[in-house]
């Protein structure tokens, strides 16, 4: 099962009567366009919860929503089904991000905002069973940002042309690395940061790592 899900009392709190209805009809496009891409999908308010499955309406606040998912994959679970994946939408002042604590809090913050809270029926627990997405909407109570992203959403297609995936990571993380990355199906080649930024794409012989880089054009990098 896929879920979409939202707060409709902040929805109304922060976009006011309209723009509330606005968002609801633009999931509602959105659930009509995952159906038709072979990807059902159940639109839960986390007020409601999903009565006829046995799921509880919830406080929108992490813990209770955290709660609600666990439920809720226990009561597919005893059905023979399965929590497949859960698309938040709105931002943090509609559904709320988990303040996890920082372990590395001398960088100056205390927390780290995140979303792996709902991803999981013990979410401390490190291990994700289900995929989690957020479509965000701006700081404030104009919904376009957010209604854009729905849309574009419901309009998404198969990209044209074969996408070629790769993974970037550290020559210190190499080995670490490449043994996550072979886990990945038909992944494609995994590449190693060395040397310094660039803002070209192209490749170089890197004497200190003895072979062939690549540079990338926006977020710096040579990998070899």
């Amino acid at each position: 099962m896929n879920l979409i899900m939202s707060s409709r009392g902040r929805l109304l709190e922060v976009y006011g009567a309209v723009g509330a209805r606005r968002v609801g009809v633009a999931l509602q496009r959105l659930l009509a366009a995952r159906a038709a891409r072979g990807v059902p999908t159940r639109l839960a308010w986390i007020e409601d919860g999903l009565p006829d499955l046995g799921v509880a309406g919830a406080a929108v606040a992490p813990e209770p929503i955290s709660e609600q998912l666990a439920e809720l994959s226990a009561e597919l679970g005893r059905a023979g089904a399965r929590l497949a994946s859960v698309l938040i939408v709105g931002g943090p002042d509609v559904v709320p991000f988990y303040e996890a604590p920082n372990p590395t809090p001398y960088d100056g913050d205390t927390t780290v905002p995140s979303d792996c809270f709902y991803g999981a029926c013990n979410p401390f627990a490190l291990m994700p069973e289900w995929a989690v997405g957020r479509i965000p909407g701006a700081a404030g109570g104009d919904p376009a940002l957010l209604l854009e992203l729905l849309e574009r959403a419901a309009a998404y297609g198969p990209l044209p042309g074969a996408l070629k995936a790769f993974g970037y990571s550290t020559e210190a993380w190499r080995h670490a690395s490449a043994e996550v990355y072979a886990e990945i199906p038909g992944a494609g080649e995994l590449l190693i940061r060395c040397g310094t930024a660039s803002r070209t794409i192209g490749a170089r012989w890197s004497p200190r790592c003895g072979r062939w880089t690549w540079t990338a054009s926006t977020y710096v990098a040579r990998w070899s």
